[in-house]
């Protein structure tokens, strides 16, 4: 799985401007954006993806680099981001899921430069 972590890193981008920027957008123009980006389903359904890409892009880098840091790194953003759809208020859901995606982000791009150095 050679670009596992490219993947990951791409849906991470987008889930951050998908929780940054569509309040923005909502606010500005709420008649342009579809009602399901805001739905619960959207955040569980894009864990969902996010789960086993990441598993997978981590899983590979580690057979190769062999640093658990990495491996917490990516699952302390996993959790933080399941964390994040479970909280009933906007803003914690949103912090929690932005500090998540950034972790998992992070785990994955030091897993792609050490995958290739090793």
């Amino acid at each position: 799985m050679r670009y596992a972590d490219e993947a990951a890193v791409g849906l991470s981008v987008a889930c951050l401007a998908h929780c940054l920027l569509l309040p923005v957008f909502i606010t500005l123009a709420p008649w342009l954006f579809p009602v399901f980006l805001a739905d619960e389903g959207f955040h569980i359904a894009m864990l969902a993806v996010a789960v086993p890409v990441s598993a997978v892009g981590i899983g590979f880098g580690f057979r190769v680099h062999r640093d658990m840091r990495l491996v917490a790194l990516a699952a302390i953003g996993l959790v933080l981001m399941v964390l994040g759809v479970l909280q009933e208020t906007d803003a914690l859901e949103r912090g929690l899921t932005v500090i998540g995606v950034a972790c998992v982000a992070a785990a994955h791009t030091l897993n792609w430069q050490w995958r290739r150095r090793g």
